[in-house]
């Protein structure tokens, strides 16, 4: 039985006068898989918009919802979101 799903990501985004620069972000207790996904495309669309706004541009966005279970990570369940924007 899934118990939780965690969120974990990476975002890049480069700005003409300070390069590429990274971040990451986790968000925890997620009640199922559909909520972690719309979570992770959310985090993502705000994210590159912000960035857009400031006249960056977004290079990379990796997210995993991490499916947990009575006995740990349940690698069947866990999947990846990822996303090259140049």
């Amino acid at each position: 039985m899934l118990l939780k799903f965690i969120l974990i990501g990476s975002i890049c985004w480069t700005f003409t006068d300070s390069g590429t620069q990274c971040t990451q972000f986790l968000q925890d207790n997620l009640i199922n898989a559909q909520r972690c996904e719309t979570l992770a495309n959310s985090v993502g669309k705000a994210t590159k918009s912000k960035i857009l706004k400031l006249e960056g541009s977004m290079e990379r966005y990796e997210a995993t919802c991490i499916a947990i279970n009575e006995y740990g990570i349940d690698i069947d369940q866990t999947f990846e979101i990822s996303y090259n924007i140049l």
